[in-house]
């Protein structure tokens, strides 16, 4: 085993372990998902909520959490002598293949997308991708019947806020780009704070609910005092579709 198990890089384009042993997923993918930077993908699929790999050390929208078993070494400044502590890593991960359709599926009709197993099943324990934890991750969504012009319609609501669910994964960055940096002065966008950020884009471009808004907030913030996006230079945080190796 390597002395340092949590900077062996795992291959590219590939989910992380979700089998545990001992309550720790497989330590080799405790870096595996982090993003390159803060910005979702933009999808054509109009029904996946982000595409994107987005793996954290801090909590964030429909996340699951994940345990890796690992150890730090330290040497003592008086005798120079290396000790070790055993340390636990907690890695918040989204499902990239999370579709509004199967959150609606589930909330209608309690039907559990197949990737998501009962959380014992012939003996292994499938954590934290398991039937019990969508379910909890999903309830924080409700659908809202209405009738209009004689017609029914339905739509996706997130339960505490009772905003519609984001049209697209890249909704809140077209409304920003196309609508908020063109009505507001380019002096005041370069001193707004993600907060008032969050605000303009919900009074210019509808009051939807977007995935991680304050997070995007901060990236289009950056974006605009620096001139490029906010890289995060974490191990395995490659592009799956523009470095793809098979």
């Amino acid at each position: 085993m390597p002395l340092f198990p949590h900077l062996a890089i795992p291959p590219r384009n590939r989910q992380a372990s979700n089998t545990t042993k001992r309550g720790f997923n497989d330590p080799t993918d405790s870096f595996l998902g982090f993003p390159s930077n803060m910005l979702p993908h933009v999808s054509e699929d109009e029904d996946l909520l982000d595409p994107s790999r987005n793996s954290s050390w801090f909590r964030h929208d429909l996340a699951l959490k994940y345990y890796y078993e690992d150890v730090v070494h330290y040497r003592l400044e008086d005798t120079g002598e290396w000790v070790s502590f055993p340390l636990v890593r907690t890695v918040y991960r989204r499902d990239r293949d999370l579709r509004k359709s199967e959150i609606v599926a589930y909330l209608k009709h309690g039907e559990v997308p197949s990737r998501y197993p009962p959380r014992l099943s012939g003996g292994v324990v499938n954590e934290p991708m398991n039937a019990d934890n969508f379910k909890l991750m999903v309830s924080r969504f409700f659908i809202n019947n209405f009738t209009a012009l004689g017609r029914a319609y339905e739509e996706l609501r997130e339960r505490s806020s009772g905003r519609i669910v984001q049209p697209t994964s890249h909704a809140f960055e077209e409304v920003f780009w196309r609508t908020v940096a063109v009505a507001c002065h380019w002096d005041y966008i370069k001193c707004a704070y993600p907060a008032q950020i969050q605000r303009d884009v919900r009074c210019h471009g509808g009051s939807y609910w977007y995935l991680n808004m304050l997070k995007r907030c901060a990236a289009v913030g950056y974006r605009v005092l620096e001139g490029r996006d906010v890289l995060l230079p974490f191990p395995g945080c490659e592009d799956d579709e523009a470095n793809h190796i098979s």
